[in-house]
C-alpha cells in the first residue's frame, strides 16, 4: 500500500511534472491533464485552508489569568469616584490585540 508521498510522486510522473521524479513515457495527454488538475487543486485547497487559519488567528485575543484579574480589579476601581473622566490606560501590547469577531470565526469553522 502506497503512502501519501508515493502517491503524489506517481501523479507527478504521470503528468510530467519532473522536478522530483522521472517522466512517464506511457501517459496520455488526458491522464496528464486530469492529474495536473488534481495536484494543483489540492495545493490550492491547502493554501486556502492555511490562509483561513491565519485570518482566524489574527482575530483571536489571548488574555492570561493575571490580565483578567487586573481587568476585574480595574473595573472595580472604576466604580469608585468619578470614573467617567478616566479611561483605562492601554499597555504597549494592546495595539496588537483586537477583540474576537465571532461571526468570522464561526464562518471559518463551517468551511
Amino acid at each position: 500500500m502506497a503512502n501519501a508521498g508515493e502517491s503524489s510522486k506517481i501523479k507527478e510522473q504521470i503528468c510530467h511534472i519532473a522536478w522530483n521524479v522521472r517522466r512517464c513515457p506511457n501517459s496520455t495527454p488526458e491522464e496528464q491533464h486530469k492529474w495536473k488538475d488534481n495536484i494543483f487543486g489540492v495545493k490550492a485547497k491547502k493554501k486556502a485552508k492555511l490562509q483561513r487559519e491565519l485570518e482566524v488567528r489574527e482575530t483571536v485575543t489571548i488574555q492570561s489569568e493575571e490580565e483578567e484579574e487586573n481587568h476585574e480589579a480595574i473595573e472595580g476601581l472604576d466604580n469608585i469616584g468619578d470614573s467617567t473622566t478616566q479611561k483605562k490606560k492601554l499597555g504597549p501590547m494592546d495595539k496588537y490585540a483586537t477583540p474576537i469577531d465571532h461571526k468570522q470565526a464561526n464562518e471559518a469553522k463551517k468551511d
